[in-house]
């Protein structure tokens, strides 16, 4: 909790060589759900903001290490928290991004998706990873069709209208084929429904 208030207590703990391997260390079969979950928020919070601190995370292996410990079917918050610490690592950051997709993190987060249907902050944390991948568009139209998915089921959710719109704008932006997707009679419903409606590219 202090690492999220305290920003000079981040700068301390990031400053330590050992600080970032031994949190990563943690990430074990040996480590209580509790023990792994403070881990990836701690790393989580050393990240935000600090391009030193994610690197020190990467170098070291740190998306590896994540992807594999949360890859075996896995508590929901653990997973939760895992994706939150990927998304910080790869926002704005195209090398890291495609680090994570080329590690399998593409095939990940969809499965967490369907896995974790029901979890709205997970749902939120999945859309923003997903907006961070350097996709194809083969995957995209698989992607739009989920990220939609998780706004009909979450409705009333404001993270996860946030997130999802802000994914599918950034798809759009990308890929101003799937507007077509976007404007079908099954999406325009739920996008006029969410609290965030993304202004997409008319199809051509």
């Amino acid at each position: 909790a202090n690492l999220a208030i305290n920003e000079s207590a981040r700068l301390h703990i990031g400053s330590y060589d050992s600080s970032i391997p031994t949190l990563l260390t943690v990430l074990g079969p040996g480590s209580s759900v509790n023990a792994c979950k403070c881990s990836l928020n701690a790393l989580k919070l050393l990240a935000t903001g600090n391009d030193d601190n994610k690197a020190k995370i990467v170098r070291i292996g740190g998306i590896k290490t994540v992807l594999d410990f949360l890859t075996p079917p896995n508590d929901v918050v653990l997973v939760d928290s895992g994706l939150g610490l990927l998304s910080e690592l790869t926002k704005n950051n195209k090398k890291n991004s495609q680090l994570l997709l080329d590690a399998g993190g593409f095939e990940f987060v969809m499965a967490e998706i369907a896995n974790h249907s029901d979890s709205s902050h997970l749902q939120a944390r999945a859309c923003g990873v997903l907006s961070n991948l350097p996709i194809d568009v083969d995957k995209v139209y698989s992607v739009v069709s989920v990220i939609l998915k998780a706004m009909k089921n979450h409705m009333d959710d404001s993270l996860v209208q946030y997130e999802a719109s802000h994914a599918l704008l950034h798809y759009c932006c990308r890929f101003p084929i799937i507007a077509d997707l976007i404007q079908s009679e099954e999406a325009d419903p739920i996008l006029r429904r969410s609290h965030f409606i993304p202004q997409l590219p008319t199809a051509n």
